[in-house]
């Protein structure tokens, strides 16, 4: 069986993901464009896909079963069963300090290859959500059980004053919102649906952006800044990629808001303990966040640190304690990124 890798570098850490199928090497490249990495470096993540196959059940001999979907060992887990990705199994073991993530995926049934076969779209979404099981989460894990990070549903951008994270309900305009700011001289964005964060600084869990053409519209000319994929996968949005000169992995923020959109624009403050509630309660409205709670979950069977609710909760605490918080409105098809500069103003400068 030939394989393909992709090597990729976030945070310092290194995953290598091999697989025998190249439509996932293609769409990977392009998708992990900004993360790609260079040479041939240790490792800190292995990962292996196998397409059209699955787990032998001979794998979990040395397994007990904690449920139907999970099987568990001193120093390893298999999912059996993926809810948000049917046909998708997982192995994941620690050796070391090293990540090993081992996968196959097979399409649930006949029906479903045979749609995939004939609108492409299917199994665009399919290789899209196997990007995330296979490269994000894998990521997040490590960060999670090597330094404490927890996993945000939120936008971030850097600031020549300091950092300012967005949180929202999915469809709030926290990219539209992101990518008018970046427009700014001297802004940059660290992520615009997810986020990572240890309590003090945030972390850049970078992925296209995703808008749709009225958002696009609305905030002008970036072709310096941002550029398009093609692609469109669902509510009618295109991706978009955000050049090196528009990123940064971390920022130390100074302010929070929570946005969505209304009347008038306006800014009002928060209390920390509401903020940092409120901010939790945004992360379950997320499919991607909520995806990803279900394989930390699995991994607390075996290694406790990771998806660890109660350290989560502290770090968030800890995160709204340090900053102001503000409920923040954007007025619907204003000028956004006028009323952006307006509404930062607020939230950096008390003005």
């Amino acid at each position: 069986m030939t394989r393909g890798t992709i090597t990729v570098s976030l945070h310092q850490l290194r995953l290598a993901l091999a697989t025998n199928h190249e439509r996932l090497l293609t769409l990977g490249r392009a998708y992990l464009d900004s993360l790609l990495a260079e040479g041939h470096g240790e490792t800190h993540i292995d990962v292996t896909l196998d397409w059209d196959t699955v787990l032998s059940p001979d794998s979990r001999a040395d397994l007990e079963p904690l449920g139907r979907r999970l099987w568990v060992g001193d120093d390893r887990l298999q999912h059996a069963e993926i809810h948000q990705v049917p046909g998708l199994q997982m192995e994941v073991a620690w050796k070391g300090s090293r990540l090993v993530v081992r996968a196959t995926y097979a399409w649930p049934n006949r029906r479903t290859k045979w749609l995939a076969s004939v609108i492409p779209v299917i199994e665009e979404k399919v290789l899209v959500s196997l990007i995330y099981y296979l490269v994000y989460f894998p990521y997040t894990w490590y960060l999670e059980w090597s330094a404490g990070w927890t996993l945000l549903h939120a936008s971030a951008l850097a600031t020549p004053k300091g950092g300012v994270i967005l949180s929202g309900l999915p469809g709030c305009g926290k990219s539209t919102a992101a990518l008018a700011a970046i427009g700014i001289p001297g802004w940059q964005i660290l992520s615009d649906n997810l986020l990572l964060t240890d309590g003090d600084q945030v972390f850049a869990f970078p992925e296209p952006v995703h808008v749709d053409a009225k958002a696009r519209n609305l905030i002008g000319n970036l072709a310096h800044l941002v550029r398009p994929t093609g692609r469109h996968f669902s509510h009618r949005r295109q991706d978009f990629e955000i050049t090196p000169n528009g990123r940064r992995s971390s920022t130390r923020p100074l302010a929070l808001g929570f946005l969505h959109l209304g009347h008038e624009t306006a800014v009002a403050a928060v209390p920390p303990s509401s903020a940092a509630r409120r901010l939790m309660a945004n992360d379950y409205l997320a499919k991607e966040w909520m995806a990803y709670q279900e394989t930390a979950a699995a991994m607390h069977q075996v290694w406790p640190s990771v998806g660890d609710q109660q350290r989560r909760q502290q770090t968030i605490e800890t995160l709204t304690l340090g900053i102001p918080c503000f409920d923040v409105t954007i007025a619907r098809d204003a000028p956004i990124r006028d009323e952006i500069q307006q509404v930062f103003r607020v939230m950096l400068d008390g003005t």
